[in-house]
């Protein structure tokens, strides 16, 4: 597998300034800034994009490797970020997942999902941040 890599630039004095950020593959660029500017993502949002679309695919691939026919996996998460003493961090991650999965179960379903929180890559490189996961299915 490939390395997946991403640049970004920041431009000015945090409080005040802004960046520019974009993935290796060249499919987008955006600005990015603090959390409290509106007309921006942040960091922290993106981190959330990339953890959710990543335990979507994973708990996709898993549902179909077990032989359930797939239609919809879908997956918001909600990272928390926290001032400290030392700056900032981010404590937790909330992941809520529903799928359309006409042959499983609410309980197979969820089984499932459990699975993709350590299989999930992006679940495993947070290892040190609690990953809080729930399930909706439909």
């Amino acid at each position: 597998m490939p390395d997946c890599t991403a640049d970004a630039t920041w431009h000015g004095p945090v409080m005040d300034g802004d960046g520019d950020v974009s993935p290796g593959s060249g499919v987008w660029s955006g600005t990015y800034a603090t959390p409290e500017t509106a007309d921006a993502t942040d960091p922290e949002e993106l981190l959330a994009a990339s953890h959710a679309s990543c335990f979507a695919m994973t708990a996709a691939y898993l549902l179909d490797q077990s032989g359930y026919d797939v239609v919809d996996v879908d997956a918001s998460a909600t990272v928390t970020l926290e001032r400290t003493e030392a700056g900032f961090e981010i404590p937790s991650v909330r992941i809520a997942v529903d799928g359309v999965v006409p042959d499983a179960t609410a309980e197979e379903f969820a089984a499932v999902v459990e699975r993709a929180e350590a299989a999930c890559p992006v679940s495993t490189a947070l290892a040190g941040t609690e990953i809080e996961v729930s399930t909706d299915f439909s």
